[in-house]
């Protein structure tokens, strides 16, 4: 039997080998993302906000509703990326403006992967379907690239971005690895892709 329940997030000071806080929440805890004063805790239905500090105890921010059995976030300084309530919406969320927030489709079905890359600009999507993988603007909502994965149904087990955000690589349960080159100029359909086999 675990130690804490799912429902709750406990914040371990590993210097002090201790607990020196604890979350608890109405629904099992899908995800936890931190940033270097942010608390995300994603769960089914919601996904909280929480200022914090070792000096202080966690502060919320704010309560946004989300469809997110998955757990699924992209988080960045400037801005984080959750499920939005309608299947195959992202929302961009920008936490220190309390109104500011950005909405739009990405796919026609649930998500199952998204990632920003480092500057926090762009945002790669996957839904469950795993045969598309899209590239947007996270300031405007525009799609910028469109890569084709694969004909078959897929599970996308991760994208990630280069540190140039030149390239993303995403993997699934198809026993491959797939790198596509954003290329800037016609860059929908027209990024060249390859696909390496899994170590």
């Amino acid at each position: 039997m675990p130690k804490y329940q799912p429902n709750k997030v406990i914040i371990w000071d590993d210097m002090r080998q201790k607990a020196i806080c604890e979350l608890e929440f109405r629904a099992v805890v899908r995800n936890v993302e931190l940033l270097r004063n942010l608390i995300i805790v994603l769960l089914p239905l919601k996904t909280f906000f929480y200022s914090y500090s070792f000096d202080d105890t966690p502060k919320k921010l704010k309560v946004i509703e989300s469809q997110n059995e998955l757990g699924l976030c992209a988080a960045h300084p400037d801005r984080v990326v959750i499920p939005a309530e309608t299947a195959g919406f992202v929302q961009v969320v920008h936490v220190q403006k309390e109104h500011s927030q950005l909405v739009f489709e990405a796919h026609t079905t649930q998500l199952a992967a998204l990632a920003l890359d480092p500057t926090g600009l762009l945002l790669a999507t996957a839904s469950m379907k795993g045969t598309l993988i899209r590239v947007w603007d996270v300031t405007t909502g525009k799609m910028l690239w469109e890569f084709r994965r694969g004909t078959d149904r897929a599970i996308i087990w991760s994208i990630n971005f280069d540190k140039e955000s030149s390239k993303i690589v995403v993997s699934s349960d198809k026993g491959t690895v797939h790198v596509f080159r954003l290329i800037e100029k016609d860059k929908k359909n027209t990024a060249e892709a390859g696909t390496l086999d899994e170590v």
